[in-house]
């Protein structure tokens, strides 16, 4: 029975000690089971969440932030990506000018055609526009449309040629054609050989017309490429509109009024390439082809159709993809 009654006491005297423990490690800044508690920050520490606005407090940790300078750190306002568009086009083509005419490589080139494209793009008339046109074309004839290889000034870019590569995939990867990697490298046929660099031009292509001048332009990444004269739809047929080429095609057969024309036929008008739009409310069966009438070019003379001559057509058609874009304005 006494043996019995001091083990009753020390279970007593353990739970007492274990109680004691607890209360002492509940009023301590740890926990039992290694657990942080939930920590209450002083006056003037920070904590995880955002800084309230105008407050020293609330730092976040350094891989969280995001970081914005302060104003003696932050230095003058940084330019504007186009300051040329912030001037005429009188100004933008002196200063293109004077840019050409120091340039002696072609990435001193860059800056002038940039210049001088915002001058063809803004010119308030013909004539202004014509200069910043025939300013430009012995460079882009040179540097772009050429097989020259270009440096890394941006004009286009250099392909190195991988083992699987095709010409096909290169084009589709780059957004352009078959036909223009192989006008821009002299290329005679579709094989390429690994290790090969190849000129490919890598930026987007937009076409407009002008109804009033009968007038054709490309632009290349938004700097001008190239321009050429156009016929147009009798009695106004041509819709001012916006359309995307959706096929790419040489000498198709033409669906007429009279029925199914073919190439050899002499009333075929579709010249050597055909580039047609996707139908829309704007008008269907619309497109851009070559034409078997020279002096057909500069007048109202399609059935709604922007003509151009048959060499123009075939440029054309090897630059521009499906899915360009072409702007009629009036």
């Amino acid at each position: 029975m006494k043996g019995f009654l001091r083990l009753v006491g020390t279970v007593a005297l353990l739970v007492v000690a274990a109680y004691g423990l607890r209360a002492y490690f509940q009023r301590s800044d740890r926990t039992a089971d290694g657990v942080a508690p939930v920590f209450q920050p002083a006056a003037g520490e920070g904590t995880a969440g955002p800084p309230e606005s105008g407050s020293a407090s609330g730092r976040l940790p350094v891989s969280a932030r995001v970081f914005t300078p302060s104003p003696a750190e932050a230095g003058p306002p940084p330019a504007p990506s186009n300051p040329a568009r912030e001037v005429d086009a009188l100004d933008a083509l002196a200063q293109g000018k004077a840019k050409l005419a120091a340039a002696r490589e072609p990435s001193q080139f860059v800056e002038a055609w940039r210049l001088l494209s915002v001058a063809y793009n803004e010119a308030p008339d013909a004539a202004l526009r014509n200069e910043a046109r025939d300013l430009l074309r012995p460079f882009i004839e040179r540097e772009v449309l050429s097989q020259r290889l270009p440096d890394d000034s941006g004009i286009a870019q250099v392909w190195m040629v991988k083992q699987g590569d095709t010409l096909g995939k290169i084009a589709k990867q780059c957004g352009t054609t078959v036909e223009a990697i192989k006008r821009l490298n002299g290329l005679t046929s579709d094989l390429i050989q690994a290790g090969r660099r190849l000129k490919v031009l890598d930026r987007p292509l937009d076409v407009y017309v002008d109804k009033s001048d009968f007038r054709l332009w490309v632009l290349y990444g938004g700097s001008f490429l190239l321009e050429l004269p156009c016929g147009l739809g009798l009695q106004n047929k041509t819709p001012v509109a916006r359309f995307e080429i959706e096929n790419r095609q040489i000498k198709p057969p033409w669906y007429s009024d009279e029925g199914v024309i073919l190439p050899h036929d002499p009333r075929y008008e579709l010249g050597e390439r055909w580039l047609g739009f996707k139908d829309s409310e704007a008008g269907t069966g619309l497109g851009i082809h070559g034409t078997a009438d020279p002096t057909s070019i500069g007048k109202e003379s399609s059935r709604g159709c922007i003509r151009l001559l048959n060499p123009d057509v075939i440029l054309l058609y090897d630059l521009l993809p499906t899915g360009t874009r072409v702007r009629v304005l009036p």
